[in-house]
């Protein structure tokens, strides 16, 4: 500890979990500007991606993960490393908008129909 955050390095894996003294916590990030940080924007080859699995107790099991692929395009996928969901990188702002009613719009920020 450096007085500022605590620091558990984990050998021979590249990465690193940071709790700073502001409540940030970092992983593969020394320097997390977020209550969370995943991976390092600094560093070639860094990626930032979050991994949910389940298994249902009967020998199957699945992944879903959200992540930037090698464009920067924010996926969704499957089990399979499958996009089933992507946001473009350089998408127009309000490309998808959902209002408080629940009417949703593709390209319109302000949408009148489900």
């Amino acid at each position: 500890m450096d007085g500022r955050r605590w620091a558990l390095w984990v050998t021979n894996c590249g990465g690193s979990l940071i709790l700073s003294s502001n409540g940030n916590v970092g992983i593969g990030s020394i320097v997390p500007s977020y209550p969370l940080t995943i991976g390092n924007a600094s560093v070639g080859g860094s990626d930032g991606k979050i991994s949910f699995g389940k298994n249902n107790g009967g020998g199957g099991s699945r992944f879903f993960t959200v992540k930037y692929n090698a464009n920067f395009d924010m996926c969704f996928s499957d089990y399979d490393n499958k996009d089933v969901f992507k946001v473009r990188c350089n998408a127009p702002a309000d490309s998808l908008a959902v209002n408080s009613n629940g009417n949703v719009g593709i390209g319109n920020p302000n949408p009148s129909q489900k």
